[in-house]
C-alpha cells in the first residue's frame, strides 16, 4: 500500500500519466491484500473471530480503497489521477492500521 502510495506521490510531482510501474504496483497491492484475507479465512473457519465485525468493514475498506480512488478519477488529468492515487493509498493505509488495532 505505502509503494502504491509513493508511486502515486512520485507520477504526481513528475506530471506524468500512468504507466507499467503503476499497473504493477496496483496489481501488487491487491494481491497482497487479497493473501491477507485468504490467510485470515482459517482463523475465522475454525473460531478465531474477530471481537468486532467492524474487522470486516475495514478489510474490505483496505481492499477497495485505491481501486475506487482509480475507478472516479478514470478522466481527470494524470496529475489529479496520481494526487488520488496516493490519497486512496493513504486512506488504505489507515484502515490497515485501524484494522490492526481492532484485534
Amino acid at each position: 500500500m505505502a509503494l502504491v502510495g509513493l508511486e502515486g506521490g512520485v507520477r504526481a510531482a513528475l506530471d506524468r500519466s500512468p504507466g507499467r510501474w503503476a499497473s504493477w504496483t496496483a496489481g501488487l497491492m491487491l494481491l497482497l491484500v487479497g493473501l491477507t484475507v485468504v490467510a485470515g479465512l482459517p482463523l475465522l473457519m475454525f473460531g478465531g473471530r474477530p471481537r468486532e465485525l467492524l474487522h470486516f468493514v475495514y478489510a474490505f475498506l483496505a481492499f477497495a480503497a485505491v481501486p475506487t480512488a482509480e475507478a472516479i478519477t478514470a478522466r481527470w488529468t494524470p496529475r489529479r489521477r496520481a494526487l488520488a492515487r496516493g490519497a486512496g493509498a493513504l486512506v488504505g493505509l489507515g484502515v490497515i492500521f485501524r484494522l490492526f488495532g481492532t484485534g
